[in-house]
């Protein structure tokens, strides 16, 4: 009788191990199987399946699917959450470009290739990294549009966009992302709001000029820059302008209220990754779904507007 209870002890621990493991292996399964028909439905996009290309991460697993877009585009999967991190129905990805490549993702719009078994280089930049690859950062916050907070925005589900894109400067070649936003969101001030905010000799098809203004106000030492540096900096740039205008650090609630209620572009922080830099983005556009901010429409820092980023990779927005 002894015998039989140890044995049945054994055999009921032997189950439930089986089971964990078991569990274990069909959890794995699930995250790396995208439902490529449900994001089709979402989002009125094709996704082409025969041009996926794995995005990995820590301890080398894949964690996002690259896809190309039947009708033009690209979409990226985040292979946790089975929804897109970044989108674009308007602009191809210019990066993530060969198929022979082995790509690491640092989250949106942070694109870096194998080097070395050692070593990877961020294919924007050039910038060499030691392969310290982190998970994906999201933000936890929620920014739900209390409507007794606020009755600035339509409830339900609601798209905008401002009438017009910002410039396609491409000056982001020396780590300086944020002057490269700045001066792209200046330009659109000039254009469409009034040219009393850049002097005109700063305007230029290429950007170069104003871009380098804006380094010397946020970036002036290098090594990137902070919601800290960029708002102090447009405030010092505002000021030398002899504008009471001032910039802040806003929540993705008051930059889609910005865009929305007075038709201004936003500064967008795309979530900092743990090893690596904060990137920023110019949001002209964005989407509620359920009450939540869902996405920003943004002109990636390189060159390119159309580009959806989901919010929960975005940290927040700076104004003027």
């Amino acid at each position: 009788m002894i015998k039989f209870k140890k044995y049945s002890k054994m055999l009921i621990l032997f189950l439930l191990l089986f089971t964990i493991v078991i569990g274990n292996i069909q959890s794995s399964f699930a995250t790396t199987k995208v439902d490529v028909e449900k994001i089709n439905s979402a989002y009125d996009i094709t996704i082409d399946v025969s041009s996926k290309i794995n995005l990995y991460g820590d301890n080398d697993e894949v964690i996002a699917y690259f896809y190309k877009l039947e009708d033009g585009g690209y979409i990226i999967i985040d292979l946790k959450t089975n929804d897109f991190i970044e989108y674009s129905t308007e602009s191809d990805n210019l990066f993530i470009t060969d198929t022979s490549a082995k790509y690491y993702y640092g989250g949106a719009l942070n694109y870096f290739e194998e080097v070395s078994a050692n070593s990877i280089r961020e294919v924007a930049t050039k910038e060499v990294f030691s392969k310290k690859i982190a998970t994906i950062q999201r933000n936890s916050e929620k920014v739900y549009m209390d409507i007794l907070q606020t009755k600035t925005l339509p409830a339900g589900n609601f798209s905008n966009k401002l009438a017009y894109t910002p410039r396609t400067y491409d000056t982001n070649d020396r780590d300086n992302c944020g002057s490269t936003a700045a001066a792209i969101l200046l330009a659109y001030y000039y254009d469409h709001i009034n040219n009393i905010y850049v002097d005109k000799s700063l305007i230029t098809s290429n950007g170069v000029s104003l871009t380098n203004k804006m380094i010397s106000y946020i970036e002036p030492n290098g090594g990137g820059s902070t919601y800290t540096t960029v708002v102090n900096g447009l405030n010092k740039y505002l000021g030398s302008r002899g504008l009471s205008k001032t910039s802040k650090r806003l929540n993705l609630r008051e930059g889609a209220e910005k865009i929305y209620n007075e038709h201004r572009p936003v500064i967008g922080g795309v979530t900092k990754h743990p090893t690596y830099k904060e990137h920023w983005v110019v949001a002209y556009g964005f989407t509620i779904s359920n009450l939540l901010i869902k996405s920003y429409t943004v002109n990636n820092g390189w060159g390119q507007n159309g580009i959806v980023i989901n919010s929960q990779y975005l940290d927040g927005a700076v104004c003027i």
